[in-house]
């Protein structure tokens, strides 16, 4: 079975593609990223919500080009759950060079990293 991924702005279709079940979830999450990023849309200013029939994505900010990415198919409990999952990892801070989970929101690198003086190019 094929999922179709609709991506929409201001309500008008932007792009859409059809992909084989088993990538739907990778595309999914890729176009999700792509078009939601993380760094300009807070988790608090998104919305996830999934059916069985279909999975929307969307940005509530209230900026001037809000997207939507929605894909529609048959989704079992599995897919429904690896895509909340994959959602989830979007607003995990990492840091930039040893790839530890952050706390700070402010923060790119963690407090080991910065302080290593010889190996941070942060100082």
């Amino acid at each position: 079975m094929d999922y179709q991924i609709l991506v929409f702005q201001n309500h008008d279709m932007y792009t859409s593609e059809v992909v084989p079940a088993d990538k739907a979830v990778a595309t999914y999450l890729k176009m999700c990223f792509k078009y939601v990023p993380p760094e300009y849309v807070a988790e608090e200013e998104s919305d996830f919500h999934a059916t069985e029939r279909y999975v929307k994505y969307h940005d509530r900010s209230g900026g001037d080009k809000p997207m939507m990415i929605l894909m529609t198919g048959i989704f079992t409990p599995d897919m429904i759950t690896a895509i909340e999952d994959g959602m989830k990892e979007f607003y995990i801070r990492r840091c930039e060079e040893c790839h530890v989970v952050i706390n700070e929101k402010h923060m790119l690198v963690c407090k080991s990293c910065l302080a290593n003086e010889k190996t941070s190019k942060y100082n």
